[in-house]
């Protein structure tokens, strides 16, 4: 799970192609230059670094494992009974919604990397900054939770965004 958010606060890691913009309650975001003005976090919750892929959780849930309980909800983030980013960091850090995802495949160009050993793509923004999403080695996929519950069925092809029940793909 990849937070954002909205908050500003200046103050990353040894790559120098991966700078950190600022700090909001002691974990780093990156400023991607998003007509939103939208603050992307730079690792992913239960990871302290950008090429760690954090802990895993099931859409909705508070705690590390694939469990789930079906929720009926349209929109999670920043609801504290099921946005794990509210909760494990602050209330300044949420789950993306469908239209902020979007905006990111939208506005930024994305490039496959490896980052400490580990392969993910560099979203690179606007303004040239970027942050690195590393896929599950796991899993050997490249999906993340949004806030937004949709429905989908069918297998997600390269660029295709699936939200929230689902999860975002590369």
């Amino acid at each position: 799970i990849r937070p954002v958010s909205d908050e500003d606060n200046l103050d990353y890691e040894e790559n120098q192609d991966y700078v950190a913009s600022g700090t909001i309650d002691g974990y780093d975001y990156v400023d991607l230059g998003l007509p939103s003005g939208l603050k992307w976090a730079t690792c992913n919750v239960g990871a302290s670094l950008i090429y760690e892929i954090g802990d895993l959780y099931a859409w909705g849930e508070l705690e590390p494992g694939l469990d789930y309980s079906p929720k009926n909800l349209n929109d999670i983030s920043g609801n504290p009974k099921y946005d794990v980013a509210t909760v494990k960091w602050s209330s300044n850090w949420r789950m993306p919604t469908e239209s902020e995802i979007k905006e990111l495949l939208l506005c930024c160009s994305c490039e496959w990397v490896n980052v400490g050993s580990c392969y993910g793509y560099k979203v690179i923004g606007p303004n040239g900054n970027s942050v690195f999403f590393p896929e599950s080695p796991k899993y050997g996929e490249f999906y993340y939770w949004g806030s937004t519950s949709i429905s989908y069925s069918g297998v997600g092809v390269d660029g295709a965004v699936g939200i929230g029940a689902l999860t975002t793909l590369f």
